[in-house]
C-alpha cells in the first residue's frame, strides 16, 4: 500500500545497476579494510531461468490457442 501511495501503478521490468568491485566478497583481497563477514553469511546462489524474451516468465502462446476476437 506504501509503494502504491508512493508510485501509484508505476513499475519497471528492468533497470541497470553498476556495482563497484568492492561490493563483492569474491574481491575481498583488494579491500583488506573491509569486513566482507555479513556478505559471506547473507550469499546464497541464485538461479537462473532462461528467458523468451523481455519478460522472463513469459510463455510463446500458438495462435490455434489464442481466443478467437469476438471472445476478447
Amino acid at each position: 500500500q506504501q509503494y502504491k501511495a508512493q508510485f501509484g501503478n508505476f513499475y519497471v521490468n528492468n533497470f541497470e545497476l553498476e556495482w563497484h568491485a568492492q561490493s563483492f566478497a569474491a574481491n575481498k583481497e583488494l579491500f583488506p579494510g573491509l569486513d566482507y563477514s555479513d556478505v559471506e553469511k547473507s550469499t546464497r546462489k541464485q538461479n537462473h531461468y532462461e528467458s523468451v524474451g523481455p519478460f522472463p516468465f513469459a510463455r510463446i502462446v500458438a495462435t490455434k490457442d489464442l481466443p478467437p476476437i469476438d471472445e476478447l
